[in-house]
C-alpha cells in the first residue's frame, strides 16, 4: 500500500481573474449627496444641538465622499484576497503544488512544484496509482477521496494530462484503489468529522508539527530556505500521520 497527499496553491492572479466573477463596485456605493432630513435628530429639541448635529453628520459625509475612492480599492483588493486565499481548496483557480509517497516501509518520496511542473506531479501520480492498482495495493490518503484525487482529476483535465479510465466505477464513484482513512473513521455515519491531527492524536500518533499550516505550505515552500525546511516537514508529517493511522485502524 502507498499513502500520499497532495498540498496547493492559488493560479496566477490573471487567471483567477480571468475565472472569477470580477468585483462589483455597486456593492460598495458612493455616498452621493447630502441630505440634511437624513440626520437621526430624536427628540432634540434645542436648535444649537440640532444644528450641531446636522453638521457633524455633514462633515461626516463629507469625509465619506473624500475617502469613497481609497475605501473603493480596498475593497476590491479585500474581495481578491479573499478569492485568493479560498484558492487552494478549488481546483478552477488552485494548482498542486506538492505530492507526496510514504510506502509500507516508511520511505517517503515528494514532488515539490518548486523542483517540477504540476503537469509532470500529475503524470507521475497517475502512472504511480496505475502501478499499484496492476500490483493489488492500495492508495490510502485523508479526505482523499473527497479532496485530494478530486482535485488532481480537475486540475488534470485542465492542464490536458490524461486522467485513467479506471479511476471510475461506472456509477461514477472512485473504484477502491483509493482508501480514504476518514470513511473508515466514519465507520458508516457520515455525519462524524474529523481533522488528521485529531485523529493522530485520537490514536496515540504524534499530531502536526506547528510551524507550517496547509494554509501556508505554499508561501512557506516559495519562501526562505528555512521556511522551505518547514514546508517539507509538514507535509512528511501528514504522510507520517496518515501512515501510522492507517497502521493503527488495520489498513496497512
Amino acid at each position: 500500500m502507498l499513502v500520499f497527499d497532495i498540498e496547493t496553491e492559488p493560479a496566477d492572479i490573471e487567471t483567477i481573474k480571468k475565472i472569477t466573477p470580477a468585483f462589483d463596485p455597486s456593492s460598495f456605493p458612493h455616498p452621493g449627496e447630502f441630505n440634511s432630513n437624513s440626520v437621526k435628530l430624536g427628540n432634540l429639541k434645542d436648535e444649537r444641538k440640532i444644528v450641531d448635529k446636522i453638521s457633524a453628520a455633514r462633515q461626516a459625509h463629507e469625509d465619506d465622499v473624500k475617502n469613497h475612492s481609497q475605501r473603493l480599492a480596498n475593497a476590491e483588493a479585500n474581495y481578491w484576497d479573499g478569492i485568493v486565499d479560498g484558492a487552494t481548496l478549488n481546483a478552477s483557480i488552485g494548482r498542486v503544488c506538492a505530492i507526496g509517497y510514504r510506502n509500507h516501509a516508511g520511505s517517503t518520496n515528494m514532488h515539490l512544484a518548486t523542483e517540477t511542473s504540476e503537469q509532470e506531479m500529475l503524470v507521475e501520480f497517475w502512472r504511480m496509482a496505475t502501478t499499484i492498482r496492476q500490483q493489488g495495493r492500495k492508495m490510502i490518503g485523508f479526505y482523499s477521496n473527497m479532496f485530494d484525487v478530486p482535485f488532481l482529476c480537475r486540475r488534470s483535465w485542465g492542464s490536458g494530462v490524461a486522467v485513467p479510465d479506471w479511476i471510475f466505477t461506472p456509477t461514477g464513484y472512485l473504484t477502491p484503489t483509493f482508501v480514504d482513512l476518514i470513511n473508515i473513521w466514519q465507520a458508516g455515519n457520515r455525519r462524524d468529522s474529523i481533522k488528521l491531527d485529531q485523529l493522530a492524536k485520537a490514536l496515540g500518533i504524534e499530531g502536526k508539527p506547528d510551524d507550517c499550516t496547509g494554509a501556508t505550505f505554499w508561501k512557506m515552500l516559495r519562501g526562505t530556505p528555512e521556511q522551505r525546511l518547514a514546508a517539507v516537514g509538514y507535509l512528511d508529517s501528514d504522510l507520517r500521520m496518515t501512515a501510522d493511522a492507517a497502521t493503527r485502524m488495520g489498513v496497512m
